[in-house]
């Protein structure tokens, strides 16, 4: 069994570290499509934008925490292995245990690590994970918890590229939690394909 755990644990690592990098990707896309909009003065659509760009760095930063936890769990089941090979019998960890709901917490464990933990209760080595009081990230109110982030995102990106009156854009970029909004307009009209590209991170960041 506790081959079998460490094997999908370290699926479960490559799967995210490739998520990872997926929203590395969008987050850059962003990043060029937000100086984009402030080299066209469109304040609005460029405040619009930095909002989705803060909610891909909380997720990346909540991705990253799960696989070191992941990583540690890992290095759990080692232990464990060498202790069952040595005592004849599996000893239930606490450890483990931690980083399970730690991973509840906060709302990134997958569904296989999900059957992985059910193994582990069925075999002793935990106790029943908490299922209760669970909260998406995401779903905080933006507006309340993050503006500084916001106002800071916009600093950085588009410091230098303001200038005169603000331009009202025929659209603006919807947040990850309205799908349905307009988004704003490309500098470059031919650029379709990083439209779906959009929507797609839009997507995953609701599904984190």
């Amino acid at each position: 069994h506790i081959k079998e755990w460490t094997r999908s644990i370290g699926k479960d690592i490559r799967k995210l570290e490739r998520e990872i990098k997926a929203l590395e990707r969008e987050e850059a896309k962003m990043a060029k499509e937000c100086k984009d909009l402030a080299k066209k003065n469109q304040r609005a659509a460029v405040n619009v934008l930095a909002k989705e760009i803060v909610r891909a760095r909380k997720a990346k930063e909540n991705m990253y925490n799960s696989r070191a936890m992941m990583n540690n769990m890992s290095n759990q089941m080692k232990m464990q292995l060498a202790i069952t090979k040595t005592a004849g019998c599996m000893q239930r960890s606490a450890e483990v245990m931690g980083v399970m709901n730690n991973l509840m917490q906060t709302g990134t464990m997958t569904a296989d690590m999900h059957s992985l933990a059910r193994e582990m209760e069925k075999a002793g080595m935990i106790e029943e994970i908490m299922n209760e009081g669970l909260e998406q990230i995401d779903g905080d109110d933006i507006e309340d918890e993050a503006a500084q982030e916001v106002d800071k995102v916009v600093s950085e990106l588009t410091v230098g590229l303001f200038s005169g009156a603000e331009v009202v854009p025929e659209a603006i970029p919807s947040l990850p939690a309205e799908p349905g909004a307009a988004q704003a307009e490309s500098v470059d009209p031919t650029e379709t394909a990083e439209d779906s590209d959009m929507a797609a991170m839009r997507d995953r960041l609701e599904a984190l």
